[in-house]
Order: C-alpha cells, then structure tokens, then sequence
C-alpha cells in the first residue's frame, strides 16, 4: 500500500479531514493524515480526546471492499501494531485493553492508558467501502490534570532529549505506519483467528475482576480471553459469556 501523508499543524479531528479528503477531493487507500494537534479530538463513544502538541495524532484511510465479518477485530490489530512499534523503539513493554487501548502497568499494578485506536466504516452494498483508523498515541504532550490516574505519556518511561523529540515523534509515527499496513494486509488474508492468540498473550487484565460497561448496564465479572471473533469472553455468576461492545473498568 502506498502511503500519501497529508500534514497539518492544528484540526479539529484527523478523521473529518481524513472524510473530506476521500469523499470530495478523491484521496485513496495509504492517505494518512497527521496534525500537531487536534482541537477536537475524539476517541470511541464520540469521548473527547486531549491532543496537545508533542503527541501522535492520525487517521489511516483503508479501501479494503470486503464484507465486514472480514475485518473483526480491525482495532484490536491495530493495537497490537502500535504496540510493535512502541516496543520496537523504546524498548517498553505494554498490554491490550479490549477492545483498543495500549495500557502501561506501573510499579503499583495500576493500568495507565498510553495510546487509543478508533475505527470508523463506511459500508456500500453489504462490503467495507472506506475505514477511517484513528490513532493518537500520548508522547510527550501534556495530560489534562483530570486524566492523571488514568493516562500517561511515553516521556515518563522513555527520556528523550528535548532537541531529539521531533524526530523521535516523526520516526515513531513513520514506524507505526509501517506496522499497521503490514498487519492490516495480514488481517485481510489470514483472519483474526491468526491474531487471537497474539492478543490473548497481551491482554491487560486476564484473570482481573473488572467492571464490563455494556449499554446501560454494568456487569462485575472476570476478564478470560478474546475468542475467535474478536469478542472478550467473561466468566460472571459461574458462566462464561461473550461481550461483543463493552468497556472494562477497574474496579
């Protein structure tokens, strides 16, 4: 796949710019749009993303033209990319918090989110017509004081010298593009089955009592396994069950 990166210094979100730049100006598969900064930002359940210079802020466009069952999982890869990349530079080891997030354990046992990924699609005829894959990876850029005990920045497990930062950042970033191409074709040809096991291996939580947000509802229940379907398997009141969108909290 060939990779068009589109820069900008400040938008509102890379995935608008991103839509605007396929559906009315033509732009394929491989346009990444990346911006110092977003000023609406958002991750999944339209939540508000901070996105202040010094952080990873991009939109990945796919044209994959495949039924969706085809691409279950697409965020949990995705994940797992980024997490390629950041052992891959830093050295940092990290974990997948079902079904997007890479977390950081500190010395307390505490999971910090690190980085986020956010899937959109655009389905035409019964197939994937166009993917939006929004990622936005905390670096160096100031976390909110509201969000201190649940995110981080990979500056306060990583030291980099102030005037190395922008190319850090600039070969992070080119890096994790390289990582989600990749994985993005395997997924296509080979399946999720291919990458449960690889997630089942990093999955934040496993064997964790952990509230499932799930709608309206709030379920206490132990973390399993991701199955072959891209779903977390639970295990509550004795039974195991399958969550096909939730959200785990700590308890």
């Amino acid at each position: 796949m060939k990779i068009i990166l589109v820069e900008y210094k400040s938008v509102a979100s890379t995935q608008d710019v991103a839509r605007i730049l396929v559906e009315k100006h033509g732009f394929g598969e491989g346009t990444v749009v990346v911006a110092e900064k977003q000023t609406r930002g958002r991750g999944r359940i339209k939540r508000r993303w901070s996105s202040c210079p010094g952080g990873i802020w991009m939109t990945v466009v796919l044209k994959p033209c495949i039924s969706p069952h085809r691409l279950a999982g697409l965020s949990l890869v995705v994940s797992l990319a980024l997490m390629k990349a950041i052992k891959s530079f830093t050295g940092i080891d990290t974990k997948l918090k079902w079904p997007n997030d890479v977390m950081i354990k500190n010395s307390s046992g505490e999971f910090k989110k690190l980085a986020g990924v956010l899937v959109e699609t655009v389905l035409s005829r019964d197939k994937v017509k166009n993917v939006y894959i929004g990622i936005g990876v905390n670096v160096f850029n100031k976390i909110p004081e509201v969000l201190n005990k649940s995110a981080v920045c990979l500056v306060a497990y990583n030291k980099v010298c102030m005037n190395k930062r922008a190319v850090f950042l600039r070969e992070l970033r080119t890096g994790i593009i390289k990582v989600v191409n990749r994985d993005y074709l395997s997924l296509k040809s080979k399946g999720f089955k291919y990458y449960m096991h690889k997630c089942n291996r990093v999955l934040a939580y496993r064997n964790r009592l952990v509230n499932v947000t799930i709608g309206e509802k709030k379920v206490q229940c132990r973390v399993m396994r991701i199955d072959t379907d891209a779903g977390l398997v639970v295990k509550t009141g004795g039974r195991s069950e399958k969550v096909v969108a939730g959200e785990i909290c700590e308890i």
